[in-house]
């Protein structure tokens, strides 16, 4: 969305609610050069997992057929 100063000022808080609801940049020329506003996404936490190889000692197919139906001790037995 291309717009001047003079208008972005005037509408500052309803041009950041069009950029965060469409994503579409604010681009503003202002003495020959060229402005935009951009909406940056927060990096994502899993992004900071480190892959850890080796981590489980053994098959991990054995872990996934493990029953624990003796060990739960929850309260409610009915889990459908």
């Amino acid at each position: 969305m291309q717009t001047t100063l003079t208008d972005l000022r005037s509408h500052l808080y309803q041009r950041i609610d069009e950029l965060i609801a469409t994503g579409i940049p604010i681009e503003i020329n202002r003495k020959g050069h060229h402005i935009k506003i951009i909406l940056e996404e927060p990096p994502s936490k899993l992004n900071n997992l480190i892959r850890r190889e080796n981590v489980i000692v053994g098959d991990p197919e054995e872990i996934v057929h493990i029953d624990w139906s003796t060990e739960w001790k929850g309260g409610n037995d009915d889990l459908s």
